[in-house]
């Protein structure tokens, strides 16, 4: 009986905490300065599964953007977290010192992804969750191995390349592993020059 009524008066106050926020003043500095951060609110509450209850961050519901918050770096669309997002956007909160570009996974920055992915302006090599336009040669992603020229696959590209495991034959900028044969000065098997 304890139990209910403590219930009954926690769901009262999140109900009440509900409705202060719909009249709390809404902070419009993400609008003035285009950066929004935000706190996470943490609410514990063991319901009768024993689970913990928690409420979502909240941020000016018209805002969409990159967003940092004392747990990491997140994708808001209309103020709330997108776990959908998963692209390759433009630094606009000064994560990186040269306004670069950051990896978005499942609307979180992936700040520990090596791979080579893509976005609207084509297929980057990402190091610790960056675009890394430094990169020249061979990088791999789930798909094989690409040429990349100035942080960018050139799909254009057609020859030989060279990484730490040897020198290969590129096609379209992804190297060919069932080439076999004789091309650019060298001796192809399974792509790998003997």
């Amino acid at each position: 009986m304890k139990k209910k009524v403590l219930q009954r008066i926690a769901v009262m106050m999140t109900a009440l905490a509900a409705v202060c926020l719909l009249f709390a003043p809404v902070d419009s500095k993400a609008e003035k300065t285009g950066k929004a951060s935000m706190t996470w609110k943490v609410v514990e509450q063991d319901d009768e599964t024993g689970n913990t209850l928690i409420d979502e961050p909240k941020i000016a519901s018209n805002y969409t953007g990159l967003i940092e918050t004392e747990n990491g770096i997140f994708w808001a669309v209309n103020g709330t977290i997108s776990k959908s997002k998963t692209d390759i956007v433009k630094d606009t909160i000064g994560v990186t010192p040269d306004a670069g570009w950051l990896y978005i996974i499942n609307g979180a920055f992936a700040s520990t992804q090596d791979t080579v992915a893509k976005n609207a302006n084509g297929w980057w090599k990402i190091r610790d969750g960056l675009v890394d336009f430094n990169y020249n040669g061979l990088a791999a992603n789930a798909n094989g191995w690409w040429y990349i020229q100035n942080g960018k696959v050139n799909f254009d590209y057609n020859g030989a390349a060279q990484n730490e495991n040897g020198i290969w034959y590129v096609k379209g900028g992804s190297v060919d592993f069932n080439f076999n044969g004789a091309a650019y000065g060298y001796y192809f098997t399974g792509g790998k020059a003997q």
